[in-house]
C-alpha cells in the first residue's frame, strides 16, 4: 500500500510539473506577443506622427506659397501691398490639397518600388535628351583616318 500511494504521489508530482511547465511556456508566449504588439503599435504611432508632421509642414508651405504669389502678382499691377490684396480663399484651397494630397506622395514614395522609379527617370531622360540635346550628335571617326 504504501509502495501504490509512492507512485500515486509520483504521478501527481509529474502532472504538477507539466502545469507548471505549461504555465511557463504560455507566460513566454504571452510576453513575447505583447513585445510584438509593443513593437508594431510604436512603429505604426512613429509613422503616423512622421505623417502628420509632413502632413502639416506641407499645409503650412503651401499656404504661404499661396500668399507670397498673391502678394507677387499685386506688386507687379501696382497695387498697393496690403492684408486686402490677399484672397484667403485660394489660400485655404490650397492648404486642403496639399493636407490631402501629401499624406498620399508619402506613401507612395515609401511603396513604390524603386525599379519602377528608376525606369521613369530614365524614360524622362532619354526623353529629354531626345527632343533637346545638349550637343549635335556627331558621326563616328574611322580608325585609319
Amino acid at each position: 500500500m504504501i509502495s501504490g500511494g509512492g507512485q500515486s504521489l509520483e504521478g501527481e508530482m509529474d502532472k504538477a510539473h507539466e502545469v507548471i511547465n505549461l504555465m511557463i511556456t504560455s507566460s513566454v508566449q504571452l510576453i513575447s506577443s505583447r513585445l510584438i504588439f509593443k513593437r508594431r503599435l510604436e512603429s505604426l504611432i512613429h509613422h503616423v506622427f512622421i505623417a502628420d508632421k509632413t502632413t502639416l509642414r506641407s499645409s503650412v508651405l503651401a499656404a504661404l506659397s499661396s500668399v507670397i504669389a498673391q502678394l507677387i502678382t499685386s506688386y507687379r499691377k501696382g497695387r498697393v501691398l496690403s492684408r486686402s490684396s490677399v484672397d484667403f480663399i485660394p489660400v485655404i484651397q490650397f492648404a486642403i490639397y496639399s493636407s490631402i494630397s501629401s499624406p498620399l506622395n508619402r506613401q507612395w514614395s515609401v511603396f513604390a518600388p524603386a525599379t519602377v522609379n528608376l525606369c521613369l527617370i530614365g524614360l524622362r531622360q532619354f526623353f529629354l535628351e531626345s527632343l533637346l540635346p545638349g550637343q549635335s550628335p556627331q558621326p563616328p571617326k574611322a580608325l585609319g583616318v
